[in-house]
C-alpha cells in the first residue's frame, strides 16, 4: 500500500467514525423525541381533566372564586401543552437534523470508500501493466540469439 493509500484509510478511519458520532446523536435525538412526545401526552391528559373539571363546574352550583380557580387551571394547562408542542416541534427537527447529518456521513464515507477503491485498482493495473513488461522483456531475451 503507498503513501497516499494508507493517508486514505486514515481519513476513511476518520469518516467512519464521524458516522458512528452522528448515529449515536441520531439515537439521542430519537430518544428526546419520545421523551417530548410522552410528556405532550401527559399534557393533553392533563388538560381534558381540566376541561371535564370545568364543565362540571358549570353544571352545578359555582362559587366565583372555585370558577376562576378553574380557569386559571385550564389556562395554565394550555400553556402547559403549547410548551409541550414546541418541545416536541423542536425534537422533531432535531431528528431531522440529525438523520440529515447521517445521511451526509455516509455520502463522505462511500466518496471515499470509492476513491480508495481506484486508487487500489490502478495500482493493481500499474502492477500488472509493470509484470507485463518485465514478462514481454524476459520473452525478447529468450528469442534473441546469445550469440548478439
Amino acid at each position: 500500500m503507498n503513501q497516499k493509500r494508507r493517508k486514505i484509510k486514515k481519513v476513511l478511519d476518520l469518516r467512519e467514525q464521524a458516522l458512528e458520532q452522528r448515529a449515536l446523536e441520531l439515537t439521542q435525538s430519537k430518544s428526546v423525541l419520545s421523551d417530548a412526545q410522552d410528556e405532550h401526552t401527559r399534557e393533553s391528559e392533563r388538560l381534558q381533566i381540566a376541561q371535564e373539571h370545568r364543565v362540571k363546574l358549570t353544571s352545578g352550583a359555582i362559587d366565583v372564586n372555585s370558577w376562576i380557580e378553574a380557569e386559571q387551571w385550564l389556562a395554565q394547562r394550555r400553556m402547559d401543552l403549547g410548551r409541550a408542542d414546541g418541545r416536541v416541534l423542536a425534537a422533531e427537527a432535531g431528528v431531522q437534523q440529525a438523520w440529515q447529518e447521517v445521511v451526509d456521513a455516509r455520502i463522505d464515507k462511500k466518496r471515499i470508500e470509492l476513491l480508495e477503491a481506484r486508487l487500489a485498482t490502478g495500482e493493481a493495473e500499474q502492477i500488472n501493466r509493470l509484470e507485463q513488461r518485465l514478462s514481454d522483456e524476459l520473452a525478447q531475451r529468450h528469442r534473441k540469439p546469445n550469440g548478439s
